[in-house]
């Protein structure tokens, strides 16, 4: 009998352990569920990314630190505790990013413009896809007032920051990798948690529509030593 109930015990016990290697849980932004939040645990550097409807997966134990980044949104991080890990899961809400972000253009190819042609007396506004969709949505009329209430336009607006976003990353993943893994050591997963760790941060995306990569190198030094620094935290406050 007393074997019986020291395996039981132990089954359960390992069951409890096993249990709390993942994390489950949703990102809102009011009571707009986010998709394509970046969800990384600095402790393991594990990463993953919200569906469509705001939720995530992602492997963790208790006191790890989880790090949740999105374009336009402030970026927020959270202590993991017991509870975390209960029936109800992590509730995680985000809040719009006071600063606004200029326009990141990457391109490869040189295109004619209306300007150019002569069609165009002035120099237009370029826009992204999302920007565009933006753009319209501001038109007057019964149909800029649904647009308004439905809440499509806080939508438009978080897809057309994180495009920017997005490709700051892209960027840094092109274009500055052969520096990172030469003088930094970074292999490719940790080149990609660097991108994203910096892709919300003006000055990075200033540097990226100059194309200046010279200054762009000491900050993403700093950048590594901050995020060093942050995973270094995680780490104590999981051994105490």
């Amino acid at each position: 009998m007393k074997r019986f109930i020291f395996i039981f015990v132990l089954c359960w016990y390992g069951t409890n352990i096993w249990a709390q290697t993942e994390v489950r849980g949703r990102v809102m932004h009011d009571t707009i569920p986010l998709s394509g939040v970046h969800v990384l645990n600095l402790y393991t550097h594990a990463i993953t990314t919200t569906d469509a409807n705001g939720y995530f997966t992602l492997k963790a134990r208790e006191r790890h630190t989880l790090q949740f980044t999105f374009v336009g949104m402030e970026t927020v991080y959270r202590v993991l505790t017991k509870t975390d890990f209960g029936f109800g899961g992590l509730n995680i809400t985000m809040n719009i990013a006071v600063n606004q972000l200029d326009e990141v253009q990457v391109s490869q190819y040189r295109k004619l413009s209306a300007q150019e042609l002569g069609i165009l007396q002035h120099t237009p506004q370029e826009r992204t896809f999302a920007e565009k969709r933006l753009y319209a949505s501001k038109g007057l009329g019964i149909v800029s007032i649904l647009n308004t209430l439905s809440g499509q336009k806080k939508i438009i607006k978080k897809i057309v920051a994180n495009e920017k976003n997005l490709a700051v990353a892209q960027y840094i993943r092109e274009n500055m990798s052969p520096f990172l893994q030469k003088e930094l050591k970074l292999n490719e997963e940790e080149i990609d948690i660097l991108a994203y760790f910096v892709m919300e941060r003006p000055d990075f995306h200033d540097l990226v529509r100059k194309k200046d990569n010279k200054p762009m190198e000491f900050l993403l030094i700093e950048a590594w030593s901050e995020y060093k620094k942050l995973a270094d935290t995680s780490i104590k406050e999981l051994e105490n």
